[in-house]
């Protein structure tokens, strides 16, 4: 069982330091290794082009996996997730948009994960019929009542 996500991760070295960051990247592709030595699929293969990583951001956004738990993107990021938030010196933020109007995820790790929000963000807008509007004015509206 699973349903589709829009989902967006970030993470990045605090201070901006380029020591970490290649240590944090480093740590990353080790990761990914990993993951396509037992699951078969490599993480970055999943992720195509939708992966990127500069200044101390290593960032990555899909619109549409399948969320559930034994699903080989969802657990190549829970392992990048997890081996991150375990180095120390680095922040993430992690965004998963459901299926269900409710469905909103965030979740945060280290000192500087708010500044994160620079990066990633959810958005809400309401979409709507501009057709309609704008076509009578107020007067018109009242004379026709």
């Amino acid at each position: 069982m699973g349903y589709w996500s829009e989902v967006c991760g970030v993470i990045a070295v605090d201070d901006r330091d380029p020591e970490k960051f290649k240590e944090l990247i480093d740590n990353i592709q080790r990761v990914g290794e990993v993951f396509l030595n037992e699951i078969g699929e490599g993480f970055f293969d999943l992720l195509g082009e939708e992966v990127g990583w500069k200044d101390g951001v290593f960032m990555f956004h899909v619109e549409d996996w399948k969320w559930y738990d034994d699903s080989p993107p969802v657990m190549g990021w829970n392992a990048i997730w997890d081996m991150a938030n375990a180095m120390g010196g680095v922040s993430g933020m992690f965004i998963r948009i459901g299926e269900g109007l409710e469905d909103n995820v965030v979740e945060y790790f280290g000192r500087d994960c708010y500044r994160l929000e620079d990066y990633a963000r959810i958005s809400r807008s309401i979409v709507f019929d501009d057709s309609i509007i704008g076509t009578k004015t107020a007067e018109e509206i009242s004379n026709e009542t």
